[in-house]
């Protein structure tokens, strides 16, 4: 059994670097969130999930398993 690192980038924002300057704790900024989100390991997408909330915890829930992601370091197909 090995442990992996799943990555998941949740939204984008855009500002300007004056803005980022300015930015005091307390401020917002808003974020795009795409209604899928890509899920990596090592860079490979491996699934697509949704972004929510359970139990109090923001989560994923998988909506589907990228089947033609491959691993960079062994070229094996990920299922």
């Amino acid at each position: 059994l090995a442990e992996v690192e799943i990555v998941a980038d949740l939204g984008t924002a855009e500002i300007s670097l004056r803005d980022i300057v300015d930015l005091r704790v307390g401020d917002i900024i808003p974020l795009d969130i795409p209604p899928t989100i890509e899920a990596k390991v090592d860079g490979v997408p491996v699934m697509e999930c949704a972004y929510g909330k359970f139990n109090g915890q923001y989560t994923l829930r998988v909506e589907k398993l990228l089947s033609n992601s491959h691993d960079p370091h062994t070229g094996e197909k990920h299922a």
